[in-house]
């Protein structure tokens, strides 16, 4: 047990992967990153009207397409919001989160510095048909992954999924830490967390 996290939440981290804070982030601060992240979309995207959420978007990792093609997926690089030091710093240098990845990694860990990915968004669109729930496993080194909602996340509201307990399989599956170097096993395990529906996390900023 440490100042962020009871024993339980430590245990539950080391058995799922993963662990849920709430609060930790001023919701004005989410507010005014959302209002920035905003700044990147068309200007016929109105941020009170959702009927406006449609049509081409052009976000900074990939070409222009439909939002509806994107399944309402919009990534913002750190590369073009480098200009706003205030969405780095909500977590990538935000002295709690950074006191907080370091209780749960133990202080006798010395931790890399920390990389902003970006903004995310993910926009509700027409559930014309399910799409499957494919997994990511993160092959470029890093340490721990942490993830803010800037605003609230309801059900089937783009949350984040995960596979309670599914690093515990895949890190045999692999020979190197660092690198997609898969082994035998691989595929197998793939194929079985490809085949069962992830838990999505639900939560307010």
């Amino acid at each position: 047990m440490n100042d962020f996290f009871t024993k339980e939440e430590l245990l539950f981290f080391h058995a799922n992967g993963y662990v849920v804070k709430r609060g930790v982030i001023d919701k004005e601060k989410c507010r005014e990153i959302t209002n920035i992240a905003w700044k990147f979309l068309p200007q016929s995207f109105l941020i009170e009207d959702k009927k406006t959420w449609k049509g081409d978007v052009t976000c900074s990792c990939c070409v222009t397409q439909d939002l509806r093609k994107r399944r309402g997926h919009i990534r913002i690089r750190k590369e073009s919001i480098g200009q706003y030091h205030q969405a780095q710093e909500l977590v990538a240098k935000n002295k709690v989160v950074t006191a907080m990845v370091n209780a749960l990694l133990g202080r006798d860990v010395k931790l890399a510095p920390a990389i902003f990915r970006g903004l995310y968004f993910t926009f509700p669109i027409p559930r014309l048909f399910s799409y499957p729930h494919y997994g990511h496993i993160e092959s470029h080194p890093f340490q721990v992954g942490t993830i803010t909602y800037c605003s609230d996340v309801k059900k089937d509201g783009g949350g984040l999924s995960v596979w309670p307990g599914s690093h515990w399989r895949f890190h045999n599956t692999f020979d190197k830490k660092i690198g997609f170097y898969s082994n035998e096993n691989y595929k197998a395990c793939a194929k079985y967390y490809n085949s069962i529906k992830p838990l999505t996390i639900e939560g307010e900023t």
